[in-house]
């Protein structure tokens, strides 16, 4: 199976990342809502529902928030399928994923590194639209 990371989803990324860039260079901080939330460690559950699911390719940390540096709720095994929710990108400008382990009602957070994301068509509008936390 192959990832179905969009041209949209890197061009989104990219541009993000280069108005992180520009406005550090320019000497002022970044600090937006969703950056500010994704900083926070405590227990976020947002209520978004995504189109796509991460298949882990390491065993990992089941996180309470975007970031290595939060608390762990567990841990999850290589191979586990999870349903990805919504994305943030931490204080670090790393891309963590919110999601709901496979059959489970277990949710919680893990870096993008960990895992390969494929990405659906799940409500059929045609389009992939990653939801940012």
């Amino acid at each position: 199976m192959q990832s179905l990371i969009t041209p949209r989803h890197r061009a989104v990324r990219l541009a993000a990342t280069g108005a992180a860039l520009m406005t550090v260079l320019a000497g002022v901080s970044v600090a937006t809502a969703t950056t500010a939330g994704a900083a926070s460690c405590s227990d976020w559950s947002p209520s978004a529902n995504g189109e796509g699911e991460g298949i882990l390719t390491k065993s990992v940390n089941n996180k309470k928030g975007p970031g290595e540096d939060c608390t762990s709720s567990g841990s999850l095994s290589t191979g586990t399928i999870v349903w990805l929710r919504c994305y943030a990108v931490n204080q670090y400008g790393n891309t963590w994923w919110y999601f709901r382990t496979d059959a489970t009602s277990t949710y919680g957070w893990t870096s993008e590194n960990n895992m390969k994301v494929y990405m659906y068509d799940d409500n059929g509008d045609g389009t992939w639209e990653p939801t940012r936390c």
